[in-house]
């Protein structure tokens, strides 16, 4: 199965997300 997209509704490079962003990218991806 070939990669997929989804809208999780949450704008990740809005700066309110700076300090957590990496971590949830990397979860998302570690989830797949």
């Amino acid at each position: 199965m070939g990669a997929s997209m989804f809208d999780i509704g949450v704008n990740l490079t809005s700066s309110q997300f700076a300090k957590d962003r990496d971590d949830v990218v990397a979860r998302a991806f570690a989830a797949e």
